[in-house]
């Protein structure tokens, strides 16, 4: 999936298209009463997201509201490439998402890790909150810079949600 390519130079340089996460809820606390439209909003989000696109999509934690599984079907029906460095499965001992993916963009090599916040109990959605747990973002993002280290890139571009 490559970038929607609009611009108004003569020559129009190729485009990667990049989002730090915490776009698909306003607030980390699930609302029972409001579900099913905040659900809708998201899928709606997550849409046109897939249609402009869109290359690597962080997932924060406001976009954990309505649990992991529900992030994960999403990006499995819309399309978006979530990522995400430090989410990890408690019971499955695995990442939910890619810890990064690698882009070609003009013939040049990109990768993309994304990271979110140390979440909080609170913060891990009610339908799945037990099922994962966050790597500190610094000690993840030093894993994966390892590993990214190895692979012949031009471009190396962090995703953060971590906030201050």
């Amino acid at each position: 999936m490559t970038g929607v390519q609009t611009c108004a130079l003569p020559i129009c340089p190729p485009l990667v298209i990049v989002d730090a996460g915490d776009l698909l809820f306003e607030s980390q606390v699930s609302r029972p009463d409001l579900e099913r439209q905040l659900r809708a909003k998201a899928r709606y989000v997550a849409r046109a997201m897939s249609a402009t696109g869109i290359d690597a999509v962080n997932v924060g934690a406001l976009d954990l509201a309505n649990g992991l599984s529900f992030v994960a079907d999403l990006g499995r029906t819309s399309g978006v490439p979530f990522v995400s460095a430090n989410l990890v499965s408690r019971s499955a001992k695995t990442h939910p998402f890619p810890r990064y993916i690698v882009k070609e963009a003009g013939g040049l090599r990109i990768g993309i890790l994304g990271v979110a916040p140390e979440l909080p109990p609170v913060a891990k959605g009610e339908k799945d909150e037990n099922d994962y747990t966050t790597q500190p973002p610094l000690e993840a993002v030093k894993e994966v810079m390892g590993e990214l280290l190895q692979k012949d890139l031009d471009f190396i571009i962090l995703l953060s949600a971590v906030g201050d």
